[in-house]
């Protein structure tokens, strides 16, 4: 659906699509499209245009590791990290297409994780909500933290995280 702040109005997107996609993450993308995460990958939108394309590869012809786009963050230094339903996947954007980055080959197990959500703290540390736990993308090292019930969160499923204005990362989990 499509928001007219002006307006106040609310208006359904129609595709003529055969099949509409499950949309389950948005964001801005470069020259006003919006990146679209969806269970058939990642999409690009062309408001102007109204026109979908697909962007399930990267600059080298490297397919996604999974199609199942779960979320999607905008991070200060202008890479796209993509959550996936077995997977992680980072990109930089400033060249105008998707080219992959070897972050995530410092925490393998992140590799097979279900990705919930991703957010990054005004001190540029990248966390990453999974299934199975909760991890640290610290990039002045290079390098991933995580932690789990054993460590004190209230279960391994992180659902959602939002930085409050005094610098707290706010994690919601399936057991509060």
């Amino acid at each position: 659906s499509r928001v007219d702040r002006h307006l106040r109005r609310l208006s359904p997107y129609d595709s003529d699509t055969p099949n509409p996609f499950d949309v389950y993450a948005l964001a801005p993308a470069p020259q006003g499209r919006v990146w679209v995460g969806t269970l058939e990958g990642l999409k690009s939108f062309d408001p102007g245009t109204s026109v979908f394309t697909s962007c399930d590869y990267d600059a080298d012809g490297n397919p996604l590791s999974d199609w199942s786009v779960r979320t999607l963050l905008n991070d200060s230094a202008g890479r796209l990290w993509v959550g996936l339903e077995r997977g992680l996947e980072v990109f930089d954007t400033s060249s105008g297409s998707l080219k992959a980055l070897d972050l995530c080959k410092a925490c393998p197990e992140l590799g097979e994780a279900f990705v919930q959500c991703l957010c990054e703290t005004s001190t540029k540390l990248v966390w990453i909500g999974t299934r199975s736990g909760l991890y640290c993308w610290r990039p002045a090292k290079n390098e991933f933290a995580s932690f789990t019930s054993k460590d004190g969160l209230p279960s391994d499923i992180v659902s959602g995280m939002e930085e409050d204005r005094f610098g707290r990362l706010w994690i919601s989990t399936d057991r509060g």
